[in-house]
């Protein structure tokens, strides 16, 4: 394992001038062939920092956590290349766990919170996340920013415009001359499913259409319960 010292002595400078450049520290007084040539002996070296031990140092793991409700999902791929590009820019790495579908007893939230693994936390909340886990991310005053939920404490979110983007598909069909419009949509406790009902409305009450409930499904949006809200449509 190679050591600050080690690179120090490649570089030819003290193991204090070593730390202060790789760890980029503010106000580091060397010259900038001196920074040129410790990263290059850490580079031919190999040097890799210690994060455990700057995280305990620091109090920061600069790692920040993505919670989602399926790893499995293709849906999340593009949300998570975006955040690993932008956390490796910010110095952070990502780490992945999924909220939804674990064996009884495990315990994500409580153990990303108490454990003190990562600085700050990016959550999309499942149609089965526990209300109980939202609550104790709030109280562990842990940085958090929710995606595609908004929290009633004003808690960070980050939303797409449901209601716009369902207002608009509905929006096409009408005037492609379809009147009995069916929605496929998320449960009833889901913040999306509640923001695309409102756009499916807004459409059909702007075309001057009525909305056959029984034309709207809330069984979730996992390809199971797509096919069987489908079934039920088809039914009727």
């Amino acid at each position: 394992m190679v050591r600050l010292s080690d690179v120090a002595a490649r570089a030819g400078v003290s193991v204090s001038a070593v730390s202060r450049v790789l760890r980029d520290a503010p106000h580091t007084r060397v010259s900038e062939s001196t920074r040129v040539r410790i990263q290059e002996a850490a580079a031919e070296l190999g040097y890799r920092p210690n994060f455990a031990a700057r995280a305990l140092k620091s109090a920061r793991t600069n790692v920040v956590g993505l919670v989602v409700p399926d790893v499995t999902n293709a849906i999340f791929t593009d949300p998570l290349r975006g955040v690993e590009d932008e956390a490796y820019r910010q110095g952070y790495v990502v780490l992945l766990a999924r909220a939804d579908g674990l064996p009884d007893g495990v315990d994500v939230i409580g153990r990303l919170i108490g454990e003190g693994r990562v600085d700050g936390l990016l959550v999309q909340v499942g149609d089965t996340s526990d209300a109980n886990d939202i609550d104790r991310l709030i109280a562990s005053r842990l940085p958090v920013v929710f995606v595609n939920s908004i929290h009633p404490e004003g808690v960070g979110s980050v939303v797409l415009d449901d209601e716009e983007g369902t207002r608009i598909a509905t929006a096409h069909l009408i005037g492609l001359g379809h009147r009995r419009i069916a929605l496929i949509n998320g449960v009833a406790s889901s913040d999306t499913a509640r923001r695309r009902e409102a756009g499916f409305r807004r459409a059909s009450a702007d075309a001057g259409l009525s909305v056959d409930d029984d034309l709207i499904t809330r069984r979730g949006y996992e390809p199971r319960q797509g096919a069987e809200a489908l079934g039920a449509l088809w039914e009727r």
